[in-house]
């Protein structure tokens, strides 16, 4: 694997990008998210 080449097909994630996602998959309603992001947890 040390010779084969790599290649980049799209910038990694910044920082919490995905948060509200992965919250929601872990059963989190939207209206509980919110609340936790205006309340600064996330």
């Amino acid at each position: 694997m040390a010779g084969t080449p790599t290649r980049l097909r799209r910038p990694p994630p910044t920082l919490g990008q995905h948060t509200e996602e992965i919250l929601g998959e872990l059963g989190l309603e939207a209206a509980e998210i919110a609340r936790l992001r205006g309340d600064g947890v996330i």
